[in-house]
């Protein structure tokens, strides 16, 4: 679903493009959250938890690999700025996640829009 909906957003109209960002990335931060909660761990845990996974799911294909770390950089991406009281300590844990940078062009306007 997060993968349609990623695919989505550059095809939506230009009106409902940060709508569907949003709804992405925030949903993705929620369920980290409430994970993180359950689980009583770090958020950062959990996203390294879901890049493994998805290093798993996607062994044979890398433009899904790529796919899903890119939508993986807009969590966090969003996480940091949207929730910087949790997100400070643990976001030096995730600095490897995020490189190299996926996050370019359209989607990097439309994340600064939503932040």
């Amino acid at each position: 679903l997060y993968r349609l909906l990623l695919r989505r957003v550059p095809k939506a109209p230009p009106e409902r493009q940060t709508a569907l960002l949003q709804l992405l990335v925030r949903h993705l931060r929620d369920v980290t959250a409430n994970v993180s909660r359950s689980a009583m761990l770090d958020d950062a845990d959990i996203f390294r938890q879901w890049y493994s996974f998805f290093w798993q799911l996607t062994a044979d294909d890398k433009s899904a690999r790529e796919e899903l770390l890119r939508l993986l950089q807009l969590s966090i991406t969003y996480w940091q700025q949207t929730m910087p009281k949790t997100s400070r300590k643990q976001a030096v844990l995730l600095k490897d996640l995020l490189q190299p940078n996926l996050i370019d062009g359209q989607y990097a306007l439309l994340l600064q829009k939503i932040i």
